[in-house]
């Protein structure tokens, strides 16, 4: 059955306010009526409207209590069924395999969604009696994360901050929390090119990540590899990281068809 779409303006613009209002959680990680509103130019009652048509459509979502709007089921839904189709993801999955042959090490392929990283694609490395876990279709704090780490790295310093204005999630006792220490954290990675993770995420597993870059020389996502710590001490991690690059080169290559 046809629901009817919110006042205050022609139908078309109305799927076009309500189309921006979901782009721009891309931007930040929740938002409020007057934000909207004031993004949009609209009353307040309006972007009330449309925010409230969106939730009970599930494409938003709101904690209870909550005045803030977050990305909701059916949104994440559509961008997991995109994400399984999407070129990148097709692209990437042979070097994913040839990079997981050469190191044999688990590979993972990640993109950021507000203050997490999904993984889109992995490809696990079986010859070793110890494993990390599979971790495609999951997301993880990207704080916590190798690749999450990189992805901020070239974000505004206030961006980073609005992705976390709960604060930064500790999932080991490594986990960078302190915002101060985690904004020098992403200088050092946007120095240097690549990111670590040493036991932050997960009690024992290492990972180093590197960008996969769009045509404007962004990181539109990462190419990572992890491993019981074991086997990835910081001595590998310099020679990984070229290796690394060589894949996510290629990935770009294949993906832009240059």
């Amino acid at each position: 059955m046809r629901k009817d779409l919110p006042a205050g303006g022609s139908s078309l613009g109305s799927v076009t306010n309500a189309l921006r209002l979901l782009s721009l959680l891309t931007e930040h990680p929740s938002i409020r009526v007057v934000d909207a509103a004031d993004f949009l130019g609209i009353a307040l009652s309006t972007a009330h409207r449309l925010l409230s048509c969106l939730r009970d459509e599930g494409f938003l979502q709101q904690a209870n209590g909550s005045r803030r709007y977050t990305v909701g089921p059916e949104t994440l839904r559509i961008a997991r069924h995109f994400a399984t189709q999407h070129t990148l993801e097709h692209a990437a999955h042979h070097h994913l395999q040839a990079l997981c042959r050469e190191l044999n090490e688990t590979v993972n392929l990640q993109i950021l969604l507000g203050p997490e990283v999904l993984c889109v694609d992995a490809i696990a490395e079986t010859s070793h009696t110890l494993h990390v876990k599979h971790i495609a279709g999951q997301r993880t704090p990207s704080n916590a994360s190798a690749a999450g780490k990189l992805l901020l790295s070239v974000l505004d310093p206030d961006e980073v901050r609005a992705r976390f204005r709960e604060g930064l999630p500790a999932l080991t006792a490594h986990t960078i929390v302190d915002p101060d220490a985690f904004q020098r954290e992403l200088e050092a990675v946007r120095n240097r090119g690549y990111a670590t993770n040493i036991e932050e995420g997960e009690e024992g597993v290492h990972a180093v990540a590197v960008a996969i870059m769009d045509t404007r020389q962004r990181p539109m996502a990462a190419l990572s590899v992890a491993s019981p710590a074991a086997r990835l001490p910081a001595a590998r991690v310099r020679t990984i990281v070229p290796q690394l690059r060589r894949a996510s080169n290629a990935i770009a290559a294949d993906f832009f068809a240059v």
